[in-house]
């Protein structure tokens, strides 16, 4: 798994600002239910680090990014989630 460089979280969270998509019929007209799968585990990892502010960053017909903001318990800095198919990421917000 290649790391993100910082220019790449910074147009990832740029792009999370920018997103209203706070459910997945407001991205598709009709989903499978493989994506609603997908999206309950999105919420469910908001609930394990007590995020908030979950949005659908980016979609096509085939799969969604999505992302949220948390407090990191350890160090009180406001981390971003960045959620695709392939793996979980947190960095900096």
């Amino acid at each position: 798994m290649s790391k993100l460089t910082l220019n790449q979280q910074k147009a990832i969270i740029e792009q999370y600002k920018k997103s209203n998509f706070i459910h997945l019929w407001d991205c598709y007209d009709r989903y499978s239910h493989a994506k609603e799968r997908a999206f309950d585990y999105c919420r469910q990892l908001m609930f394990k680090y007590e995020g908030f502010d979950l949005r659908i960053i980016g979609f096509n017909c085939m799969q969604f990014s999505a992302g949220f903001q948390f407090v990191d318990k350890e160090t009180g800095a406001l981390k971003f989630m960045y959620i695709t198919k392939a793996y979980d990421r947190v960095f900096d917000y």
